[in-house]
């Protein structure tokens, strides 16, 4: 959603729009009331920084444009070709695939960039630390304390305020603190809660809610819990620099590498499903990839200083 906002309001600032492009405009506007709200967000934030994105969307034959406005599923299609094409480069891929440009951070109340894990002081007093390539924004009332992940984890030390519990957002539900010390993930379609403290409740948008206490942890979706996260301990070990991982896909392990890695990491199908156990080094992706090509059947093959990409042997 970001950054169809974002495209249109640089087509906005541009040039009056064509009768399709008006269509295509009411269209969006009207799919989800959420739309406009971002627009309105976009232009209050980004302000002159958007104009590397007018400048590559301007250019009438890179389909950046196209690409902005069209789902997700087709954006990850394109970049896949544009991979494979080198046609554009970096700076492109930087721009349209929204988990390694900053467009989604301009617009969060907190970010933290790729490869760095960020510390903050919440208004509140909470103290909440981000994993690299995460986004949180905040809407505090007299009610409730409500962070919303939009993407990425968090680690957070909740500040006591019994007037308002403290609530975690992610796309399948919501966690409330019940104490002080846990961490939340959101993965693509599912989320991943750890208590290291005290106890949470988590509340699936279409599900029972469960309590989970201290040295517990569990994935969720929409419509309920997913599975008990056995390796509770393995989901914290992030805001330590460390990946923990035991028979979990190779295509997993490059997921949490991404947000450390500066520039696009693909993975092979085959190659994907390896199974891999280890514990390696977050803040040195290049080393524990090169770990994992001498003890897993992979080759890791970089095309350019932004492009690399892992093959089953």
């Amino acid at each position: 959603m970001l950054e169809q906002a974002v495209a249109w309001h640089v087509r906005l600032s541009d040039s009056p729009l064509d009768a399709d492009e008006q269509a295509q405009y009411r269209q969006w506007l009207a799919a989800d009331p959420a739309h406009a709200q971002a627009l309105e967000r976009v232009a209050q934030r980004l302000g002159h920084a958007v104009q590397p994105l007018k400048m590559a969307l301007a250019a009438p034959d890179s389909g950046l444009r196209q690409t902005f406005l069209k789902p997700a599923r087709t954006r990850r299609h394109f970049l896949g070709k544009l991979c494979v094409a080198g046609g554009v480069g970096g700076v492109a891929l930087w721009l349209v695939d929204h988990s390694h440009a900053p467009v989604a951070g301009w617009l969060a109340d907190y970010a933290a960039p790729t490869a760095t894990r960020r510390h903050f002081t919440l208004p509140d007093g909470s103290q909440m630390l981000l994993d690299a390539r995460s986004q949180v924004d905040l809407a505090f009332s007299g009610q409730w304390r409500d962070v919303h992940l939009r993407t990425g984890a968090l680690y957070i030390q909740v500040a006591q305020d019994a007037d308002r519990p403290l609530r975690v957002h992610t796309e399948e539900g919501l966690v409330q603190a019940l104490g002080t010390r846990f961490a939340v993930r959101q993965e693509d379609g599912f989320s991943t809660v750890a208590v290291e403290q005290h106890s949470v409740r988590v509340q699936p948008r279409a599900g029972a809610h469960h309590v989970l206490r201290a040295g517990q942890g569990i994935s969720f979706r929409r419509e309920g819990v997913d599975r008990a996260a056995r390796e509770w301990q393995s989901v914290l070990h992030w805001k330590d620099g460390i990946l923990e991982v035991h028979n979990r896909s190779l295509g997993e392990v490059a997921a949490a590498l991404r947000p450390y890695y500066p520039g696009i990491l693909r993975v092979e199908p085959r190659a994907a499903a390896i199974r891999v156990s280890g514990v390696f080094s977050l803040d040195d992706p290049q080393r524990t990839l090169l770990a994992l090509v001498h003890t897993t059947p992979i080759r890791l093959t970089q095309y350019s200083r932004w492009i690399s990409v892992i093959e089953h042997l």
